[in-house]
């Protein structure tokens, strides 16, 4: 897996393919866990009833507002276990109703949306179409528990099941403000 793109890479790939006004991004998170330097800080700060580094958020929380603001569209479905763990609450608290206000985030519960068994793929990807370009597509690599591995570059010709899949997904999961307003059982008193 040499030729896989690091963490600057994939960014990098992104920014030149996602720029212009109505260029949509699109990503399918489906890992129950995901171990993240920045965000195992967080979860800790979670797991102990305390608010995370807000400043070090906020900056990735201007960089979504910018692209709004330009009119490029983000979109983001999260696929839940059953029984959520701490690193997908911690995303409930402290990512989505966040980053919800720039970018469309919608939720597919395993035992809850039954089009869940729909989806074929069994990793979390990126799909960029860009307006007047070719589609891209991104394949992520983790390890067994959760570390970014890198991401490669899907080829065209492989590219239909992850557009196939995207369409299912976004068809069916439901957004993430209203799924959440229906849990009140999953919230959690927080620290300011």
């Amino acid at each position: 897996m040499s030729d896989l793109l690091d963490e600057q890479g994939l960014g990098d790939y992104i920014d030149a393919h996602y720029r212009n006004r109505g260029d949509h991004l699109f990503r399918m998170e489906r890992l129950p866990w995901y171990d993240v330097p920045s965000q195992n800080a967080d979860r800790q700060a979670f797991l102990a009833g305390r608010a995370p580094d807000w400043d070090r958020k906020q900056q990735w929380l201007d960089v979504l507002a910018d692209d709004a603001r330009n009119g490029l569209v983000s979109q983001r479905v999260r696929v839940f276990s059953a029984r959520l763990n701490d690193d997908e609450l911690m995303s409930c608290h402290y990512g989505y109703p966040f980053t919800g206000r720039y970018e469309d985030v919608r939720v597919l519960r395993a035992g809850e949306h039954p089009q869940v068994q729909q989806l074929e793929l069994d990793h979390d990807y990126w799909v960029i179409q860009p307006v007047g370009g070719p589609v891209s597509v991104l394949r992520m690599h983790y390890t067994a528990g959760g570390a970014f591995e890198g991401a490669s570059v899907v080829s065209p010709g492989d590219q239909e099941p992850y557009l196939s899949e995207k369409q299912i997904a976004w068809k069916y999961a439901e957004p993430f403000a209203q799924w959440w307003a229906r849990h009140p059982e999953l919230h959690r008193s927080l620290a300011a």
